[in-house]
């Protein structure tokens, strides 16, 4: 039987709510650390790097995890379709692609002028 199965709901919810705020305690804690770091400005360049980086591994583990879930519906079901889930695959690898793409406007395959948001940062001057 499946893990989930056997557990209450109730106990999966207390679960995963004791997860999420560990993890928001553990974050809120590495940003204090990363601040602490340079005590001439109390902050620090690598904190937006940071919160980048976590996204993108959110991202992937986010794809990772529905293929898996992919797989286990596979196997529940007993067929394998496996043009489909190449596809699968590459439609979310092609999104992927996109989203890092236009993350970086000025390099990459696609390049967006800046030229828009020149003008909008002149006027808010």
């Amino acid at each position: 039987m499946f893990i989930l199965v056997i557990i209450p709901m109730w106990a999966v919810f207390l679960v995963t709510l004791a997860l999420v705020l560990i993890a928001a305690e553990i974050g809120y804690r590495a940003g204090i650390w990363l601040q602490r770091r340079d005590a001439s400005t109390g902050k620090t360049p690598i904190a937006g790097a940071m919160v980048g980086g976590l996204l993108g591994i959110v991202r992937y583990a986010a794809v990772i995890l529905s293929f898996l879930l992919v797989g286990v519906a596979n196997s529940a079901d007993g067929k394998r379709d496996p043009i489909a889930i190449f596809l699968f695959a590459l439609a979310f690898s092609v999104v992927l692609m996109v989203l890092i793409d236009l993350d970086r406007p000025q390099e990459g395959q696609l390049n967006v002028s800046q030229t828009a948001m020149s003008d909008l940062l002149r006027t808010m001057k």
